[in-house]
């Protein structure tokens, strides 16, 4: 089984699906990008709060049997055989019940679709999930494991769930998402040890009272009694790590896999750099506070506005003056998807750019030079046009002027060079207008 399942999944809706799905709803990809990266992350929740039922795994088996994942643009084009839109109904029934409706108006409105497209692409996207899920049962992965699976990915994708899923779902709290399961599964886990520990005491008495009855066996005593004491010790470590898969139960998920997880706007290195910076509080003319790296793009950009530099240029000294986002990821190859820590910086910049509402702003995207130049100016252009969208829907509507992606254009490291050296030419950045 992957190491990522989330990431995996996401990786199969493509930016020509994006592209088609959009077109055929009439519909802003933005918004339908926004639309699905709520939806899968939901239906993980609603999974791992479900635990381990028997009519899920039902649908599940029924959906890797079919023919969902051998043609994935068919599925998002509207036009399922009856076999495969009963399968996406079935689990979104076993999943939500009689609140399938309200998950649907949630899905719109955080979206910004409307309630006919977002139910046509809860239609398309349900069967998908069922069916990748499907397919790993199949190949002898039980559901159990999966669900454990999913919940060890919750902090990639909690923050994409809609807050209003929690009513649906019957939950006080997102942070709390699955913990059932969690203890469940240790409990059992415990029980099965405690088990072993009985039978592991109960045989070492029996052997006991039989050895007490023979003389010169002195030496077998202590070798029954040396393999008990490492039985017990197992038993003590079995328990500590199940203590600490429920405190972490992320603690893996963030491990870079060079086929699952590489992601393509940063390098590793500067990842590994990031991280180990501390996020401080930024304060903004109205007082209100956010958490940012020091020097990153908030930091800059908040001291570049209140700068006599940017109250005295012109629009043509502003042109070339960019800022580059240090935390904005994409998926790997992906136009759309965006990594799901991308959401702080960019809640970070629509509260900075909305404290001074006589600024533009101007989104540019860029690739490195691997790949066709056509094919690069096409991606990057998806991406500037993600980023604007998101920006406009969050109520920067006036204010973001324009996104134009330059491909490799402007590109300036060889071809050749490594993946980490290759990553300084990919990035998005802003630039301000007047």
């Amino acid at each position: 089984m992957e190491k990522q399942l989330f990431s995996s999944l996401n990786k199969l809706i493509t930016p020509e699906i994006i592209s088609k799905v959009s077109s055929d709803l009439g519909e802003n990809s933005g918004k339908v990008t926004s639309a699905i990266g709520a939806i899968i992350p939901s239906i993980f929740g609603s999974l791992v709060n479900r635990g381990e039922d028997s009519n899920v795994e039902n649908v599940l088996k029924q959906a890797g049997n079919s023919s969902i994942l051998s043609n994935i643009t068919e599925l998002f084009s509207g036009k399922t055989n009856p076999e495969i839109q009963n399968i996406g109904s079935s689990f979104l029934n076993t999943l939500f019940g009689d609140k399938i409706n309200s998950f649907s108006g949630i899905i719109s409105s955080f979206s910004g679709l409307t309630s006919d497209s977002a139910n046509k692409i809860i239609g398309m996207v349900s069967p998908l999930v069922a069916g990748f899920l499907g397919k790993k049962m199949l190949s002898g992965v039980s559901l159990k494991s999966i669900l454990e699976q999913i919940s060890s990915e919750k902090d990639n994708f909690l923050s994409s769930i809609p807050s209003g899923l929690t009513s649906v779902l019957g939950i006080s709290s997102l942070a709390g998402l699955g913990s059932s399961f969690l203890n469940k599964t240790e409990s059992q886990t415990k029980e099965a040890v405690d088990h072993m520990k009985n039978k592991v005491e109960d045989t070492y008495e029996d052997y006991k009272a039989k050895l007490n009855k023979k003389s010169g066996s002195g030496w077998i005593k202590w070798l029954i009694g040396i393999l008990v004491l490492l039985l017990l010790l197992f038993w003590l470590f079995s328990k500590n790590s199940c203590s600490k898969k429920e405190m972490n139960p992320g603690a893996n998920s963030n491990k870079i896999s060079d086929s699952t997880s590489v992601k393509d706007s940063i390098s590793l290195q500067e990842q590994k750099l990031k991280q180990q910076k501390q996020l401080t509080q930024i304060s903004l003319p109205s007082g209100l506070k956010i958490n940012a790296y020091p020097g990153g793009i908030e930091d800059q950009i908040v001291k570049f506005l209140q700068s006599d530099e940017y109250k005295n240029s012109t629009n043509d000294d502003l042109k070339n003056k960019w800022f580059d986002f240090d935390a904005i990821n994409f998926e790997f190859g992906s136009g759309t998807q965006l990594t799901p820590d991308s959401e702080n910086q960019i809640k970070n910049i629509v509260s900075i750019i909305k404290e001074f509402p006589n600024t533009k702003i101007k989104i540019g995207a860029y690739t490195d030079k691997k790949g066709n130049s056509s094919a690069n100016l096409k991606l990057s252009q998806q991406r500037a046009d993600v980023i604007k969208d998101i920006l406009i829907k969050n109520g920067l509507d006036k204010q973001v002027v324009g996104a134009e992606g330059y491909g490799d254009q402007f590109a300036k490291v060889d071809i050749n060079a490594s993946d980490d050296e290759r990553a300084k030419d990919r990035r998005i950045s802003l630039r301000f207008d007047k």
